[in-house]
């Protein structure tokens, strides 16, 4: 029993740790631009095998957009980790890009929505925004990237 026991671990482990290696951990949303707003959700998961730094964990993609236009979408970031994950802040990179999010802890395999605004008013050509969410188990990148036509 103990031999199926070790070897339903060993295989769960490998598995998780591909999922999230750096080549995969990287998940990109394209996301088709409306001239209105847009509302979009993405799951973008956290467990301790996620990287943490400067690399993101992954990308959302809005392609071409109006200069001016204000777009709204939403996020979703997954627990995965063996604890409750804080989030002691959410920062972005550009004044143009604001996060709204509940504050209590993601429990454990729960999920928690992200709200972000972003206004295109005054910019022009490629944007790349970074995302950071600041957690008590280290800090996580989402790249924003579009392009404002003018």
């Amino acid at each position: 029993m103990k031999k199926i026991v070790v070897i339903f671990a060993f295989f769960a482990l490998v598995g998780c740790g591909s999922l999230f290696s750096k080549k995969s951990s990287e998940a990109v949303a394209k996301i088709e631009t409306k001239s209105d707003s847009v509302k979009v959700q993405n799951l973008f998961v956290i467990d301790e095998l996620t990287s943490t730094g400067n690399e993101p964990i992954g990308t959302l993609d809005f392609g071409k957009i109006n200069s001016g236009e204000q777009i709204e979408f939403y996020f979703n970031v997954k627990n995965s980790c063996k604890f409750p994950m804080v989030i002691l802040n959410v920062t972005a990179t550009c004044g143009c890009t604001s996060v709204e999010y509940d504050k209590p802890p993601i429990m454990i395999g729960s999920t928690r929505k992200f709200k972000v605004n972003y206004d295109s008013k005054g910019k022009s050509g490629k944007q790349l925004v970074m995302i950071k969410l600041v957690t008590d188990n280290g800090d996580y990148n989402i790249r924003m990237i579009l392009f404002v036509s003018e």
